[in-house]
């Protein structure tokens, strides 16, 4: 089984983009985190995914799994205050 862990509990500082982190900036009208969710849940290769995200974030990244459709998602956890403890 291959599980594709998601890092998506950043919130951009280092791009400077302001208050709504860059997972959920949009890209042809659909936010980043959705086209990358996609590609996962569409590929033969991943069994399911594993979302870590800020928990502030959860209600936000539900929403984004089913107006697209993500069925792979195993669980969605708390990311850590740095990408380190994310990981």
């Amino acid at each position: 089984m291959v599980t594709a862990i998601l890092l998506a509990a950043g919130v951009g500082s280092r791009m400077g983009q302001g208050p709504l982190p860059k997972q959920f900036l949009c890209v042809g009208g659909v936010p980043i985190l959705a086209h990358t969710l996609t590609r996962f849940e569409r590929s033969a290769a991943i069994d399911q995914i594993i979302l870590v995200t800020r928990q502030q974030d959860r209600a936000r990244c539900e929403q984004i799994l089913a107006e697209h459709e993500i069925s792979k998602i195993a669980a969605i956890i708390a990311g850590g205050k740095e990408r380190q403890d994310s990981v």
